[in-house]
């Protein structure tokens, strides 16, 4: 990546998330392989899934992720003014309905 060469493929990060998915069962703990597949769901796939990784995909690409991420795990960009809902659909908000507060996405 920091030579800004390229693999020539044609594949995406959501294939390439795909085979490593099928991977954790066998090298991580039961509870780690929930909260990597969470992750990938939320933060990763929505954002960089559907690039390409031998055209779009670059150091410079992560990095800005990886930013995003360390400023709010909602990726709200900082416009934070809406209610984080304890479940999705109509429903009666509760106390778990609250105002977003931007944090960031652990390490």
């Amino acid at each position: 990546m920091d030579e800004q060469r390229a693999p020539r493929t044609k594949a995406t990060m959501n294939m390439l998330l795909d085979r490593y998915e099928e991977t954790l069962d066998h090298g991580v703990e039961r509870t780690t392989a929930i909260g990597y597949r969470r992750n990938i769901r939320l933060h990763t796939r929505p954002v960089l899934g559907h690039l390409q990784i031998g055209k779009r995909l670059t150091g410079e690409t992560f990095d800005s992720f990886d930013a995003i991420l360390k400023q709010c795990s909602q990726r709200c960009g900082g416009k934070g003014d809406f209610i984080e809902h304890r479940k999705a659909g109509e429903h009666e908000c509760t106390d778990k309905c609250r105002r977003h507060k931007c944090r960031a996405l652990s390490d």
